[in-house]
């Protein structure tokens, strides 16, 4: 069911939107408990319309996810002497809650789980072209696991997740220490139900934070008077905004989509496209995913306006990124909030010198790009893309450099240049002080009837130093000359 499809325009979202907010504002105790399970019912029939074997796949990520989630907020320090298991080997003991060991085990599983629908093919391909190569007989038959819908995203919001509620038990280690009674931390499993598939958000993203999302409908719990039954304001953006996505997709990603599988398909049937052909077709298929991404995107925030919830910004125009790091912080914003949270910043980020820096940007571009798809495409596109990061953060440290080197050097000749207009004042002011202090001395003895006598001795001794040096310093000798 697309959004662009008149069944969810106009007979889901009608019925969902209207049934939510219709049991949300009846009078009774549980009127809201009984919407979020509507939300929630509405958000799976509208998974498994598109394949209903996909849902059991889904519904049982999302319970083992909440096991282990409730097993890592369990994990305190008055929990921890009394479940120990005993270790197999040298008779150590494994502390099953110690809040990293449901903390791996989710992960693993939750990757596993990913692996298998998504790569398994994809290896097994390789593995056999490989067993040929070295001319072994391995007939391994691919099982053309199909991947269920929304997998990737679940699998990433669910990990992030069980990192955060770890992360959450670390930060209250100190509170518990010092406190005689635990704290109790407990996850409503219907509010986690909907934090999952939530259907605006359930298909494609954005890949959103629990922080983020159930405090925004808890507080629509409260809101039961009238004015707030039908969420004027909100309603009337969502439809807005989805309107502009449902055109980019309808109007612009669709009609691109027409040129690029024309030049495509004569491609795959043999035909040699000219050089006017060739760019047309590239340039359809680029504006086609990006309209097409562009207009989800918008959608998807509109949709959850529609139910009062402000879904992340995930598309920012990156066509106008200026270098390739400003256009990850463009498309695709929440993957890459994931990958620098999750992956980037636990490597180290930048805190362990330039050389580990280049290594965790790769990794992290490199993730990206075999996230996308199972397909050597994908994985020359996430190496071609780690590149790029990596040979631009090197430009953007040789560039800081050499700014750095010219603001010293500037500031260093400001410097200089200041000493030197010091000092020229000072060398200016000092012939001027000392002219001064001359004449207000003479001026003061001429002033002075019983300095007459001083005077006149004072001319008779000045008189031949004059004589002596009137060679060598004739303006001071007519200085003290005229000063007698």
């Amino acid at each position: 069911m697309l959004f662009s499809s008149y069944i969810f325009i106009f007979v889901f979202l009608p019925i969902v939107w209207f049934g939510f907010h219709t049991i949300k504002a009846l009078s009774f105790s549980h009127s809201y408990a009984l919407a979020i399970i509507f939300l929630v019912l509405s958000s799976l029939f509208f998974y498994a319309y598109w394949k209903l074997s996909y849902l059991p796949i889904l519904l049982s990520s999302i319970a083992l996810n909440y096991c282990f989630a409730t097993w890592i907020l369990a994990c305190n320090t008055h929990t921890t002497k009394t479940f120990l298991l005993k270790a197999i080997r040298g008779g150590d003991t494994l502390n099953l809650y110690n809040p990293k060991f449901p903390l791996y085990l989710g992960i693993v599983f939750n990757l596993a789980l990913l692996g298998f629908f998504k790569y398994t093919d994809f290896f097994l391909e390789n593995f056999a072209l490989f067993t040929q190569l070295l001319h072994l007989d391995f007939n391994i038959p691919l099982p053309h696991i199909l991947l269920p819908l929304a997998l990737s995203f679940v699998t990433f919001q669910q990990i992030a997740f069980l990192v955060d509620c770890y992360t959450k038990i670390k930060h209250d280690n100190h509170t518990l220490r010092q406190s005689s009674n635990p704290t109790h931390n407990t996850i409503d499993f219907i509010d986690y139900c909907l934090f999952i598939t939530f259907f605006p958000q359930l298909i494609a993203g954005p890949i959103v934070h629990h922080k983020e999302m159930m405090p925004q409908f808890a507080k629509l719990s409260k809101e039961t008077s009238p004015k707030t039954f039908a969420l004027y304001e909100s309603v009337a953006k969502g439809l807005f905004i989805f309107s502009i996505g449902l055109f980019k997709k309808v109007c612009i990603a669709d009609s691109f989509a027409k040129w690029a599988n024309a030049g495509y398909s004569a491609v795959e049937k043999g035909a040699v496209l000219n050089l006017f052909e060739s760019w047309a077709t590239s340039l359809s298929y680029t504006f086609q995913l990006y309209f097409d991404f562009s207009g989800y995107c918008d959608m998807a925030i509109g949709l959850g306006l529609l139910f009062g919830i402000m879904l992340p910004i995930n598309f920012n125009s990156p066509y106008k990124a200026l270098n390739i790091t400003d256009f990850w912080r463009r498309w695709h914003i929440t993957l890459g909030r994931f990958l620098k949270e999750y992956v980037y910043i636990p490597l180290g980020g930048n805190r362990f010198g330039k050389l580990l820096t280049l290594r965790n940007l790769f990794i992290v571009a490199f993730l990206s790009g075999i996230w996308h798809g199972a397909g050597w495409g994908f994985v020359v596109w996430g190496i071609l893309h780690a590149f790029a990061m990596c040979i631009h953060r090197i430009y953007t440290w040789w560039y800081e450099g050499l700014e750095s080197k010219n603001t010293q050097s500037l500031n260093n000749t400001k410097v200089f240049n200041d000493k030197d207009m010091k000092a020229c004042d000072i060398n200016t002011r000092m012939p001027q002080a000392t002219t001064h202090a001359k004449l207000h001395t003479t001026s003061s003895i001429s002033l002075n009837p019983h300095t007459s006598a001083m005077t006149d001795n004072l001319t008779m001794h000045q008189e031949p130093s004059c004589a002596n040096t009137q060679q060598g310093n004739d303006a001071s000798c007519s200085t003290t000359q005229r000063y007698s």
